[in-house]
């Protein structure tokens, strides 16, 4: 009797785990599904690229993107098929980006996917520091470049949305950015793609 029953509490926690899991897909595609819609507003709708300042001036906005020079790097592909930039150094004017974000006060924002033993062995640690010295003065460069094919950190398991096919670029977890809008879209795909492997019982290799 004890058995049946632990049995079937087993298989309500489960069942109550997928109908969950179900929901939470439900509304994050709801909301992606909105996102999208929005993008589809007409230009002129849209606010115009101009401000005016506390002190009664107008100060002209400049799209970063538009002053990007596709044609400055040779032998490299510049733009994925879809139009997304691919960034390399002599592309961008660091000055103008530079004014742009001290103009605007930009700030940083950090998002961070810890699991497991991560979250007690380095999370605390890693966003303290963070604080302190974010990328000052540091060139980032991605180890793997070098690294024979079979080392790459992707994931080959095809039941898997983190699946990566051959010729597919790859998509370094450990430094992304841009509009907090983009990396929140980033961030819900990612979400996704996680309960979505749960339903299926399947576990990406790599967590990045």
């Amino acid at each position: 009797m004890q058995q049946h029953f632990t049995k079937t509490r087993v298989i309500k926690d489960k069942s109550a785990g997928i109908v969950c899991c179900h929901v939470l897909l439900i509304v994050s595609f709801t909301s992606l599904y909105l996102r999208y819609l929005a993008s589809f507003i007409p230009e002129d709708n849209l606010l115009e690229t101009s401000e005016v300042t506390s002190e009664g001036n107008i100060r002209q906005s400049i799209n970063l993107d538009d002053t990007l020079d596709y044609r400055a790097r040779h032998g490299v592909e510049t733009r994925t098929s879809w139009k997304a930039p691919i960034i390399w150094e002599g592309m961008f004017d660091p000055v103008l980006y530079d004014q742009t974000h001290i103009q605007y006060q930009s700030s940083v924002a950090l998002t961070v996917f810890a699991v497991g033993r991560y979250l007690d062995a380095y999370l605390k640690t890693f966003l303290i520091s963070a604080e302190q010295h974010f990328m000052l003065g540091l060139k980032i460069h991605a180890y793997f470049y070098k690294l024979p094919k079979e080392r790459w950190t992707y994931d080959k398991n095809p039941n898997s949305k983190a699946y990566m096919e051959y010729g597919d670029y790859y998509y370094h977890a450990a430094v992304f950015g841009g509009l907090w809008e983009h990396v929140k879209t980033l961030a819900d795909h990612c979400f996704l793609g996680i309960m979505e492997d749960k339903l299926n019982d399947v576990e990406a290799l790599w967590h990045d």
